[in-house]
């Protein structure tokens, strides 16, 4: 069990439980094999909760925090509250920003808002989703939205490899010489360039056209990784990139 730290000092949560690495490790007699990153990993649910926050009784007005940050969510919730309890002269929810909604408990449920709280719970938001990239640099993993669109571009990849060997051989001295024997490194540097492959996209392509077209000419997933973040770069990626 490993305590977690806040700035404070504080412990708030402690970690348990099985770790997901995505890797292993193995070896014997000299040899070793590794896979991914067996160092690093997560712990599903594995925190259990220490100093929880706090929960005040609720009271009128209230407000409902969003999870994720937006303002088209906010107001759809401000909306489909309204829709259910308000009317044009009684507005019983508004969103201040992209992060609060502020809701006025209707007068029927004054010695019910436990009650309240219930149906509000019930009600159905669409969220606004922001398109998004999820990478996993440790497992070579790429989770997207298959309507996440990319602008025309052209991509060009090739592999650029350099191998240097150092090989260490004995200077032996001649015979009846004063000489002394001598390791001498003899160093070699090669360089190997694949031949570019290229695609190209046409307008309103899908990030699944792209990794199918890249599957296609032979790249990794860290290839793909790659080529993905230097699309974001250039402004060619209708996404947001999220690296765990």
């Amino acid at each position: 069990m490993a305590p977690l730290r806040s700035a404070d000092g504080h412990v708030y949560a402690q970690a348990q439980g099985p770790v997901v690495t995505g890797a292993f490790t193995a070896g014997g007699s000299g040899a070793q094999k590794t896979l991914n990153h067996p160092t690093v990993g997560r712990i599903p649910n594995g925190a259990i909760i220490e100093r929880p926050a706090p929960t005040p009784a609720p009271s009128s007005p209230f407000k409902l925090q969003v999870h994720q940050a937006d303002f088209t969510t906010a107001s759809r919730i401000a909306e489909a509250i309204n829709k259910r309890w308000g009317s044009p002269v009684n507005i019983v929810a508004r969103a201040e920003n992209s992060a609060l909604v502020s809701v006025a408990m209707p007068p029927i449920y004054s010695e019910q808002p436990t009650e309240f709280l219930a149906e509000l719970e019930n009600l159905t938001v669409e969220a606004d989703r922001p398109s998004k990239v999820i990478v996993n640099e440790r497992t070579g993993t790429i989770v997207m939205g298959k309507e996440v669109r990319i602008s025309p571009v052209a991509i060009m990849q090739g592999n650029l490899s350099v191998e240097i060997q150092t090989v260490f051989t004995v200077s032996q001295p001649g015979p009846l010489s004063n000489g002394t024997t001598e390791v001498v490194p003899q160093t070699t540097v090669g360089v190997k360039e694949e031949k570019a492959r290229n695609i190209v996209l046409r307008q309103g392509a899908t990030v699944e056209e792209l990794v199918r077209a890249l599957m296609a000419i032979g790249s990794t997933p860290r290839d793909i990784i790659a080529i993905l973040q230097s699309l974001q770069v250039a402004g060619a990626l209708e996404a947001e990139i999220e690296v765990i």
